[in-house]
Formats: structure tokens, sequence, C-alpha cells
């Protein structure tokens, strides 16, 4: 994976940000198991960014809600890669909020946040 991400100048923001905690926790076989395998990956410069990996909330899942802030450093044209994709023919990907809106979600990330 090191070397896939180094080929594509991507960073994994994880261990800098929060180096060891696990992402996912789990039980196999009557033990509870943990993995750092959800990640933020950037190839961008970001200002002050935080990772904040809440371990207090049961949201339903063996994932672990993860919140990344960040300011974005932007920059020159000159130093843009001429690498960097298209959008008319890499779209991007929208997600399906609509089902924050169902049941108690809405109100349990108001009062979480």
């Amino acid at each position: 994976m090191a070397r896939w991400l180094a080929d594509r100048s991507l960073t994994v923001l994880n261990g800098p940000l929060a180096h060891g905690i696990p992402t996912w926790v789990g039980f196999r076989d009557d033990r509870e198991m943990s993995s750092i395998i959800d990640m933020f990956l950037t190839n961008a410069s970001l200002l002050s960014p935080r990772l904040d990996i809440a371990s207090d909330l049961s949201l339903g899942s063996d994932h672990r809600l993860l919140t990344l802030s960040f300011s974005f450093a932007q920059s020159s044209a000159s130093e843009l890669s001429s690498d960097t994709p298209d959008t008319t023919t890499h779209p991007r990907r929208l997600w399906n909020l609509s089902r924050l809106e169902v049941g108690s979600t809405p109100s349990f990330f108001t009062s979480a946040y």
C-alpha cells in the first residue's frame, strides 16, 4: 500500500493525526479485535488538520465516527499537476444524505455535535 500511495503522491492522515487509534472495533470468537481500516487520504496541503475518532459514540456500526477538520491551502496554477482529473471525465461522487433524515439520526447528530 505504501508504494501505491507514493506512486500517486497521496498521504495517509491517520498516522500523524491519530496514531494507533483504531477506527474499527469488533468481536470474533469472544475476543475484541480492532484495526485501522478507515483512512483519510490526501494529495493536498492542509492547514491545521485535526482528526477526531469518536470512541464513545455508538452509531449502530462497528466502525467509529471519524471527523477531519482542516483549512485548505490553495495551490497556485503553476503548482497544479497535469495529472489532475478533469471533473467531466471523473465526476464527483455525491453522498445520499437523505438517510440522515430517517428516525432519530438528525436529533442524535444535533445533540452530539
